[in-house]
């Protein structure tokens, strides 16, 4: 299940979030939405949801994000980070929830046609 937090983070927090995955080369979309995996978890959690570029390196990207977040969060409570493509369905419920921080905006992202000079 996921939807949007019944506490949000601070929006402080949120923003120097999106600052830090804009950074990012291939991070095309970031979510901060509440997660619940029944018979998983003990109780709803926040997560970081990242729609990323095919051809991204997931991993350099992780570890810097990892890095980032630690110098951002002083909380204690676990974090998730979920590394989605941009087709992936779950990425669609993500996005019903409201919690997007970060949408690249740039035109480097779009696929063009291999026929399209313009």
């Amino acid at each position: 299940m996921v939807g949007a937090p019944a506490k949000p983070m601070p929006k402080e927090t949120s923003a120097a979030i999106a600052q830090l995955v804009a950074q990012i080369d291939g991070i095309q979309e970031a979510h901060l939405p509440q997660c619940y995996v029944p018979d998983t978890m003990e109780r709803p959690g926040k997560i970081l949801v990242l729609a990323i570029a095919p051809r991204a390196i997931i991993q350099a990207a992780l570890e810097r994000i990892g890095q980032g977040l630690h110098g951002i969060l002083s909380e204690v409570e676990p974090f998730d980070i979920w590394p989605l493509q941009p087709t992936h369905p779950l990425l669609d419920e993500v996005r019903k929830a409201g919690c997007q921080i970060y949408r690249r905006r740039d035109t480097a992202t779009a696929v063009k046609s291999w026929w399209k000079f313009w």
